[in-house]
């Protein structure tokens, strides 16, 4: 009898069915338990999947209509004569009010899309008001507008292009190392051509600034950065110039083959 008791107490093997059935029950239990916040969780990412796409949007359609504004301007721009174009005269004739004020006005214009835009196309407008301004004769308007325009984007072939117009104007006014440091700025955050350009302006700017041996060390360093450059011949002159012709051996010149004297042969003596 004892033995029937222990053998009544031993319990089935589960089956399949019945695992998976206890495992569906389990998660169920939970989901059931937790629902409310799962719930929550799930409307929480939703609601910021939704957000970003909507600011995504916007800022695409903002994008677009700052371009769209800046083409506007562009037509406004008064066209240059042929002479103007080949850099055989100026851009504009600044003795007539008329066409001072049209400019003015579109590189107000400008500045004033620039605001409402944001990272590329505003520094793209603040690029054309600093070129603008440039036209103008007025290089504090123009270096406040390149500013923006690297302050807008600083990365990038506006950032890039506004720095070099910025460092040009400080050259112009004589800051040679504050025109050092945009090109410098420049080499660093970029790898394309712009860069080799202004390490060439660079060594140019620090030369024009009478600081001989950093410009000898710019263009050193920019034969080392781009020996391949389309700019390496005009570069190997300046430094040879700046050297004083000395970065290059100069050529052995060979003596002249001397000649050795023909033997002078003394005369017969006549006979007697």
């Amino acid at each position: 009898m004892a033995e029937e008791r222990q053998d009544d107490q031993v319990p089935e093997p589960l089956q399949d069915g019945d695992v998976l059935f206890r495992i569906q029950m389990r998660v169920a239990d939970a989901f059931f338990a937790h629902w409310k916040r799962g719930l929550v969780s799930l409307l929480a990412v939703l609601l910021l999947v939704l957000t970003v796409g909507t600011w995504k949007n916007r800022l695409r359609d903002a994008q677009r209509d700052t371009t769209a504004s800046i083409a506007a301007i562009d037509r406004k721009m008064p066209e240059v004569d042929q002479l103007a174009a080949m850099g055989l005269a100026p851009l504009d004739d600044l003795n007539d009010p008329a066409r001072v004020q049209l400019l003015e006005a579109i590189a107000r214009k400008y500045e004033e899309v620039a605001g409402a835009g944001t990272k590329a196309s505003a520094a793209e407008a603040w690029l054309k008001a600093g070129d603008t301004w440039d036209r103008l004769g007025r290089p504090e308007d123009a270096a406040r507008a390149y500013q923006g325009a690297r302050d807008a984007f600083t990365m990038g072939p506006f950032g890039h292009t506004a720095t070099n117009a910025l460092a040009a104007i400080r050259v112009a006014q004589g800051d040679t190392e504050g025109a050092a440091t945009l090109y410098r700025s420049i080499v660093a955050n970029s790898d394309d051509y712009l860069a080799e350009r202004a390490q060439y302006d660079l060594a140019s700017a620090l030369g024009a600034g009478g600081d001989t041996a950093g410009a000898i060390a710019a263009y050193k360093d920019f034969q080392t950065r781009y020996p391949d450059s389309s700019l390496g011949i005009t570069v190997g002159e300046d430094l040879r110039a700046l050297s004083g012709g000395t970065t290059e051996p100069d050529e052995v010149v060979e003596p002249d083959e001397v000649v050795e004297p023909d033997e002078v042969v003394e005369p017969t003596p006549a006979p007697e």
